[in-house]
């Protein structure tokens, strides 16, 4: 009878175990093959699960017949009721290649470096692929600081410290190692150890590079955005490639495809070359800090722009703002409208430079309030966008630039 007993209990749980197994099988079927949203370029909005996925397009389930679907068609795929599901982290990390991986935890040297989640997924980045890392939330003027700080052109390594007031100071130097929110950092020959709690970030020293903007988005939960140049899903994970290097991430964690992000790039990703305010030869005084200050510069209008891309570009007064055109982009958009600060407002003039040769000369009136532009241009062309006016005092001068972008 205790044999039978045995044999029966062993029944119970190899029957136990093949139930388990199948539960999880089925599980793991669906993590593989998600319900998803796609949002297309030439027809209606489709749902379905998805089979699989790459840069070059995606593949459907819909009611037991599997549809391909080309990226060329596609303007978004979403995961739905994921967005925002990640909670909010610490950490953001900017890459090289414009993607931004979001965590709570970072460690390594220049040769690799790791980012943990909340969740205790692990993501590796390879050697030079980061450009910045905020190891806190900042909103405010902190925060103004912060995204203007990563925009300036770089000659070394620089901790960005907080100081009284929300202020921050730049000092420059070598990242050696990060690790316990701790970072190695080299000051003239020096290692020191810093915490992050003095700190607001840090930004790395790269060789400016420009290259054509990969075709995919990949949006994740928590809000990072990874540029990879191919992708493909692999059982339940999005294997991607990119300048950055090779990253792994769980399907669950995948809150969108972009398939449109190809066609669009943000001025506020794009090599600042120079920034500089207007001089006036009555000028009585002269302070670096309030050039700089006056000079055009990148801010957040919202919550929405706070990760740095689309963010608004502002003239506080007449000046000029220069970049260069990458490969691939014809077309500079954005739509001019004054500043809200006071009631006066004077005749500006809005100069469009491409090298030595001029393509936009346009008059925002007194009594105009904002002015539309879409301005041709040529890859690989040094570009001035510049605003002017005859205003002695430069009262009523100040304009922003809404979300200025290139486009194809």
């Amino acid at each position: 009878m205790k044999y039978l007993k045995r044999v029966e209990l062993l029944a119970i749980a190899v029957a136990i175990a093949t139930i388990a197994l199948g539960i999880g099988a089925l599980h793991a079927q669906d993590a593989v093959k998600p319900t998803v949203k796609v949002l297309r370029l030439d027809g209606p909005e489709l749902s379905g699960d998805l089979t699989s996925a790459s840069q070059e397009g995606i593949e459907l389930t819909l009611e037991g017949v599997k549809q391909p679907l080309s990226g060329n068609s596609l303007s978004r795929v979403e995961f739905p009721n994921r967005i925002g599901v990640g909670g909010i982290q610490p950490l953001l990390l900017g890459l090289v290649d414009g993607s931004r991986i979001v965590g709570a935890k970072i460690s390594g040297k220049e040769q690799g470096w790791q980012v943990a989640d909340s969740a205790g997924g692990v993501l590796t980045m390879g050697p030079g692929s980061v450009r910045f890392l905020q190891v806190r939330p900042m909103t405010g003027e902190l925060k103004k600081s912060f995204d203007a700080a990563i925009l300036e052109p770089a000659t070394s390594d620089s901790l960005l410290v907080v100081r009284p007031g929300d202020t921050l100071d730049r000092v420059n130097g070598l990242i050696k190692e990060i690790k316990e929110s701790k970072v190695l950092f080299d000051l003239d020959g020096d290692v020191v150890e810093v915490s992050f709690e003095k700190l607001a970030g840090m930004v790395w020293f790269r060789k400016a590079s420009e290259r054509v903007k990969p075709k995919v988005a990949v949006n994740t939960t928590d809000g990072g955005t990874v540029y990879p140049d191919t992708f493909r899903l692999v059982g339940d994970r999005f294997e991607l490639q990119g300048s950055a290097g090779e990253l792994s991430i769980p399907i669950n964690r995948i809150a969108s495809l972009d398939y449109g992000s190809a066609n669009l790039r943000w001025l506020s990703e794009i090599e600042l070359l120079d920034s500089k305010a207007e001089k006036r030869m009555d000028w009585k005084f002269e302070s670096k800090s309030l050039g700089k200050a006056l000079a055009p510069h990148f801010e957040a209008k919202d919550a929405d722009t706070a990760a740095g891309l689309g963010m608004d570009l502002l003239f506080p007064m007449p000046g000029s703002y220069t970049f260069r055109v990458p490969e691939g982009f014809t077309r500079l958009q954005t739509r001019l409208v004054r500043g809200d600060r006071g009631e006066q407002r004077s005749e500006l003039t809005v100069e469009v430079w491409q090298d030595d040769a001029k393509v936009l000369d346009k008059r925002l009136a007194s009594s105009e309030e904002a002015l539309e532009l879409d301005v041709p241009l040529t890859a690989g062309k040094k570009v001035r966008l510049s605003v002017r006016s005859k205003s002695r005092l430069m009262v009523g001068t100040e304009v922003r630039c809404q979300q200025p972008r290139l486009a194809r």
